[in-house]
């Protein structure tokens, strides 16, 4: 598959779809690739990833059918192959996410040398690399926009700590976001982090963590987290049914659904009294422990 690619279909349930892919070498030596269907994700703090070949495949990943998965190709040619997109009976409206990944199969001549590690371990690296088109299925009916804020965590990396707003898409579309974040103390009104901050496209009903730095040290104490996150459908999405937000949480609890109407406008009001407040422990204490017993051992 030539460079960036991707097939957009419409296909009702019970359906079959078919479709042709183009697998070309731009290599200077004849290789035999493999092409094998996946399911697509969305990654740890949002965009689109694709499972691995080995993985089980699900939806569209399990929709697909190749009429061949290993291909002989010359440097500078091309393959065309057939292949189709069956839905099951009963799936429910939205849009649904896959891919067609190629690569060439990793063989013995191609393993790294196993390398030598501490205290006389030994391990080896294998580079597998993969081009993947992506397959969007859109089946008719109902759509909905929809993101579910589940609450935050304080977290510690070696190079700072961070907020992470664990959110989850709730939806039946391919969806994007933006919005704002506040995290002043608990007893205190001044912002200590305040900004927006956006979310890429993110597949229906999978979860994802939006991590936010904050410092390196944060004072031991409970915080308070205000977040809004407003939901936008991918561009070329279909017009949005106008869902009833959920009743606003009461501060402290974890979550509270998001759903725009028909502009987005509606929807940045909806969420004025849709929005999530969150106290966060900080692990600060934990960190001052750390750096008592690293001194401790410098000692």
């Amino acid at each position: 598959m030539p460079g960036p690619g991707y097939f957009v279909v419409d296909a009702e349930p019970g359906s079959t779809v078919s479709q042709y892919a183009l697998v070309s070498n731009t290599g200077a030596a004849a290789v035999e690739a493999q092409v094998v269907p996946v399911d697509a994700v969305t990654s740890d703090t949002g965009g689109i990833a694709y499972r691995l070949p080995s993985d089980p495949r699900q939806l569209v990943g399990g929709w697909v059918s190749l009429a061949a998965s290993r291909f002989q190709v010359e440097p500078g040619k091309g393959v065309v192959t057939p292949f189709t997109i069956s839905v099951p009976a009963g799936t429910p409206p939205g849009q649904y996410v896959g891919g067609l990944t190629a690569f060439v199969p990793v063989g013995a001549t191609q393993q790294s040398q196993p390398q030598q590690g501490q205290a006389g371990q030994q391990f080896a690296v294998v580079v597998q690399t993969r081009s993947v088109a992506a397959v969007e299925v859109n089946v008719p009916g109902l759509r909905r926009a929809a993101f579910t804020i589940f609450g935050a965590d304080g977290t510690y990396q070696p190079d700072s700590a961070y907020v992470v707003i664990r959110v989850r898409n709730t939806g039946n579309v391919l969806l994007q976001g933006h919005g704002n974040v506040v995290v002043t103390r608990a007893a205190d009104s001044t912002p200590i982090i305040a900004g927006p901050f956006t979310v890429d496209t993110t597949v229906p009903d999978s979860d994802f963590t939006y991590p936010i730095r904050w410092t390196r040290q944060p004072d031991l104490g409970r915080y308070r987290m205000h977040v809004e996150l407003a939901p936008t459908p991918k561009p070329g999405t279909q017009p949005i049914l106008l869902a009833t937000p959920n009743a606003a949480p009461r501060a402290g609890t974890p979550g509270g659904a998001v759903t725009p109407g028909t502009s987005l406008l509606t929807a940045v009001l909806a969420l004025l009294g849709v929005v999530i407040v969150v106290l966060l422990t900080i692990i600060a204490l934990q960190l001052r422990r750390r750096g008592a017993h690293t001194g401790g051992m410098a000692g």
